[in-house]
């Protein structure tokens, strides 16, 4: 064979150069290929993890769906979402609304019951008439169809000691704490975390009570935020001095009309008067000045409760009034609300005047 000339040697330098040039670009190719590969299986665990944990609502409550309530002294109870969900429950038995638990634990009447409590004792005729007399009163009812378990694990947590309770016996003597209530009952397990980042039931609402004024504070410079203050869902904001929940943007009212004396939980009267008797001796309750009531609805259980009340040794008092409605067949509407209420009022005198010796 030959020897090479110099061209022919320049030509196989030029030749073996591209080679290693391609061998050294398939390779970076081939390394750039696997980094990119690892990048994207990186973004898609990250996201997947955020997403799942997004998903869940303790975590990543939002309060942009519910109606905003700007005015002072008031919070947010309640909101039909299933970002935001319930708080009430929550302020009372741990303290985080400071105003309302202070309040409540100096009010000299106290009104006890669920959601129908709410409706019928959150009107002016209440709050102008204990005014009035200068007695200080709390309607300090919960949502959540809360019987006493719920009422008699916040009373005795706030040590309440007022000198007249009225109680809405719908039937209410069951013993039974609600699902909401129980979930903030239940032990939390501690947490190294600042407070608002806290994985537990006490960072949730944490988070809760910081969105909730928030929104109160954008709302109220600017209620065309659609992201702050759109609304939309059934919103219960409740009044911390005096308990009362303000209902202007919950459910359509379809005035149903308040029924006949029902007889419901009148077979349960034995098993609910034990329950009661329990409630008063465990809270230190005087029978005299316990007023036990019904408030009107659909299927008004006045029987039961008014033989609850004399089984238990205390007054009933639930005055008879025509042309009721309720929103929904549970609940009174406003203007229902404030005539029974009214008419309660005026019955309830006597006891008042009796129990807080003026």
């Amino acid at each position: 064979m030959g020897k090479l000339t110099p061209m022919s040697e320049q030509a196989n330098h030029n030749h073996n150069e591209a080679q290693s040039l391609t061998s050294v670009s398939e390779g970076l190719d081939g390394y750039t290929a696997r980094r990119m590969l690892i990048v994207c299986a990186l973004l898609f665990f990250i996201s997947s993890v955020f997403f799942i944990a997004f998903k869940r609502t303790d975590w990543f409550p939002w309060v942009g769906e519910c109606s905003p309530n700007t005015k002072a002294n008031h919070f947010l109870a309640y909101c039909h979402s299933i970002r935001f969900g319930d708080y009430e429950h929550y302020a009372y038995y741990h303290e985080s609304e400071p105003e309302a638990v202070a309040q409540v634990k100096k009010a000299d009447v106290i009104f006890l019951g669920s959601s129908n409590t709410q409706f019928a004792f959150s009107t002016q005729a209440v709050e102008q008439f204990f005014e009035k007399q200068s007695i200080g009163h709390y309607v300090l009812g919960f949502g959540h169809g809360a019987q006493s378990g719920v009422a008699k694990a916040v009373a005795k947590k706030l040590s309440l000691k007022p000198k007249v309770w009225v109680v809405n016996a719908d039937p209410f003597f069951t013993g039974d704490m609600n699902a909401t209530f129980e979930r903030i009952y239940a032990p939390s397990k501690e947490s190294f975390l600042p407070l608002m980042l806290q994985p537990t039931i006490h960072g949730e609402h944490s988070r809760k009570r910081w969105l909730q004024a928030e929104q109160s504070r954008r709302c109220r410079s600017d209620s065309a935020n659609n992201w702050w203050c759109r609304g939309g869902a059934d919103t219960l904001h409740r009044n911390a001095i005096n308990g009362h929940w303000v209902v202007d943007n919950y459910r359509e009212n379809l005035q149903r009309p308040v029924g006949q004396d029902s007889l419901s939980y009148v077979t349960e009267l034995e098993n609910y008067t034990a329950v009661a008797e329990e409630f008063l001796l465990e809270l230190g309750i005087d029978k005299k000045c316990l007023v036990i009531t019904a408030t009107p609805r659909t299927d008004t259980p006045s029987s039961y409760a008014e033989q609850l009340a004399n089984l238990i040794g205390s007054p009933y008092v639930a005055p008879t009034l025509s042309g009721l409605t309720t929103i929904d067949d549970f609940h009174l509407d406003a203007d229902s609300s404030e005539k029974w209420s009214a008419a309660f009022l005026q019955q309830l005198r006597p006891i008042l005047a009796r129990c807080l010796g003026s």
